[in-house]
């Protein structure tokens, strides 16, 4: 089973702290299913875009709840938290040579009395992390290193427009979970997707591949505004790098990292103890992390600053 070989590679012991851990699993007595035993998450992302909140959740996260009582500095650093952490565990993912294919804010597959087994981005309160999950899709794959299918595996919407052509079999690489994180990025500041459809993504592709012509996307990015102003031109040129048309123009994930994580930590210094729920020192410690001259080396090789 694929999701097992995935979760073996990925989520036990040696995994990484933005990846839902995975604590036993084998196979159900007497039947053909597995069982996976997971840590526990509390929210996802889909919930946080919608501000679908219970009053358990209210109690929980007040810092998500209540973000739009926190001024935009607070608002905007949370987003580029969010997505530090997503990228966290895609760049992982990424160095163990495989491919997630299947990122968006939620992901539910329905049982018994509409109970969802899994879901894709999901949030931790105990450790304060958004995790990555969800390997029933999962692929082996690099930059370098194709992957090839003859159906356009993930979901409808986050897909990359290399695994939505009419060709007969599909060649894609890592970089399709790129396109997949800048769908989320534009979701999560919209709230809408940036596609309705896997048609409008092949659309899109069909009519812009070869155009010199702006896109009605990019013009539309272009003219977005970010919760905190001081981040709308990094919002506006990383979106359109995540969501080029040529897969090999897109940033790898490591350096997203890096990008998100600094670009927090700029507006963070600035709102420590402030507002009604504040940020303290321990806040940031999570986020501290110095920059490599090789990734920095390769951040401009795919963002003009």
């Amino acid at each position: 089973m694929n999701e097992i070989r995935a979760v073996a590679k990925l989520c036990l012991s040696a995994g990484d702290d933005h990846i839902v851990a995975v604590l036993r699993h084998g196979p159900l007595p007497n039947s053909s299913y597995v069982y996976l035993d997971m840590e526990l998450c509390e929210l996802n992302l889909d919930q946080y875009i919608r501000k679908d909140w219970d009053q358990r959740m209210r109690d929980k996260v007040p810092q998500f709840t209540t973000r739009d009582e926190l001024g935009p500095a607070i608002n905007a650093a949370q987003i580029w938290n969010i997505m530090a952490d997503i990228s966290s565990g895609v760049a992982f993912i990424h160095s163990r040579g495989e491919i997630h294919r299947d990122l968006k804010p939620r992901n539910g597959r329905p049982l018994i009395m509409n109970v969802c087994l899994q879901r894709t981005v999901l949030y931790c309160c105990g450790k304060k992390k958004w995790k990555v999950g969800d390997f029933g899709l999962t692929s082996e794959g690099t930059t370098n290193r194709a992957a090839v299918t003859r159906y356009s595996r993930g979901s409808p919407s986050y897909r990359a427009p290399e695994l939505v052509t009419d060709d007969d079999s599909h060649t894609f690489t890592n970089k399709v979970d790129i396109w997949a994180l800048g769908c989320i990025l534009y979701e999560i500041v919209l709230g809408k997707k940036p596609f309705p459809s896997d048609l409008a993504v092949f659309q899109y592709y069909m009519e812009y591949r070869s155009s010199a012509e702006t896109s009605p996307l990019i013009r539309e990015i272009e003219s977005m505004t970010f919760p905190d102003p001081s981040s709308t031109q990094m919002l506006q040129k990383t979106l359109v790098a995540m969501l080029d048309l040529d897969p090999t123009k897109r940033p790898p994930a490591r350096v997203l990292v890096s990008m998100f994580k600094g670009a927090c930590m700029d507006l963070l210094a600035c709102t420590v103890g402030t507002g009604p729920w504040h940020w303290t020192e321990e806040c940031l410690t999570g986020l501290r992390e110095f920059t490599s001259d090789v990734v920095m080396g390769e951040y401009h090789l795919y963002f003009n600053y």
